[in-house]
């Protein structure tokens, strides 16, 4: 039996208008200062962890290099999880990545979490020049070079997109021999190939009976493989939406679903504090599931709604899903 471990989940979503040419610096300067406050706040709070997203050439989101948030707030925590959810594999250099994960273990000291991602819109990877057909082999050649690089002094490599040889990757990871690696998934395919690499998933924007059917298919992928399959390998992404009230709650999941239409009624839980709870626990009970990633999108031009949900969801919710048990 696991307890139901809370995690945050940011993309830095700071504007609702996608042309470039209005982009406030003030305003993200601002945003960034807010934040990282609320973020640092998170430890004091009970949650486990949180995890930031990489994206690029969007006049909405100000999250380019993931890597550079999760350093300042892993100097300003002690015990809190940091994690990039996660790192777009087929705009890096591999190797360039891995050394990123080695810092960003030791600046963490030992508490960093990666995830890896073929990202989740090809426009990124089209606009600099990758075909849409390659994302996917890129990516999956990209694991490779990381699952060998783990274990490995040098690395060495001959493929169709990268080759290099006997490059010491440095520094190496603080946790050995390898951070916790996480997957973003939305499919069985990807899920079991998740598994049979050994790597932990995360999937959103699905039922829960989906989610169901796709946890179900990791777990058994892991067990035909001889990999780990626990509750606490597997996460559900939610948009989370804390009130004094139930009718408030869902006036600040409304306000988010008219300025992100990709939010479902489905991917989002709003309610009172013990409403939450409730249907965190039911969720992770049906899925087994021992993870919950919050968006806290709240209505973002209402940072008050976004700070209470934080601390209502800290005050109430999570201790309830402490006593709690996912399976």
């Amino acid at each position: 039996m696991s307890t139901i471990n809370s995690w945050i989940f940011e993309q830095m979503n700071i504007s609702s208008n996608e042309d470039p040419s209005c982009f406030d610096g003030a305003a993200c300067e601002d945003e960034y200062a807010w934040r990282l406050d609320m973020w640092s706040e998170a430890e004091s709070l009970g949650f486990h962890g949180i995890f930031f997203s990489e994206h690029h050439f969007s006049g909405v989101r100000m999250c380019p290099s993931p890597g550079l948030l999760a350093a300042a707030v892993a100097a300003r925590t002690r015990k809190l999880r940091i994690g990039i959810l996660g790192l777009v594999l087929p705009l890096w250099q591999p190797w360039r990545a891995l050394e990123e994960i080695g810092m960003l273990d030791h600046l963490s000291r030992g508490r960093l979490e990666i995830g890896l991602s073929r990202g989740s819109n090809p426009k990124e990877a089209n606009a600099v020049g990758i075909a849409e057909a390659d994302i996917h082999p890129m990516y999956e050649e990209a694991l490779d070079i990381v699952d060998q690089a783990l274990g490995e002094p040098f690395l060495s490599h001959k493929g169709r997109y990268w080759s290099f040889e006997n490059l010491a990757v440095l520094p190496r990871p603080v946790q050995q021999p390898a951070p916790p690696i996480w997957a973003t998934v939305r499919s069985i395919e990807s899920a079991m190939a998740a598994a049979r690499r050994g790597h932990r998933i995360c999937t959103g924007f699905l039922s829960t009976e989906k989610v169901k059917s796709l946890f179900d298919a990791y777990r058994d992928a892991a067990a035909t493989h001889g990999m780990p399959y626990g509750a606490d390998r597997m996460a559900i992404r939610r948009c989370i939406f804390v009130a004094e009230t139930a009718s408030a709650a869902e006036e600040y999941a409304q306000a988010a679903r008219e300025q992100m239409p990709s939010i479902l009624q489905e991917d989002t839980i709003a309610g009172r504090p013990a409403d939450v709870a409730e249907q965190i626990i039911a969720q992770s009970r049906r899925t087994g599931s021992a993870n919950i990633i919050g968006f806290f999108a709240g209505n973002r031009a209402n940072r008050a709604s976004v700070q209470a949900s934080y601390r209502m969801f800290g005050a109430e919710v999570i201790p309830a899903l402490l006593r709690a048990e996912a399976s």
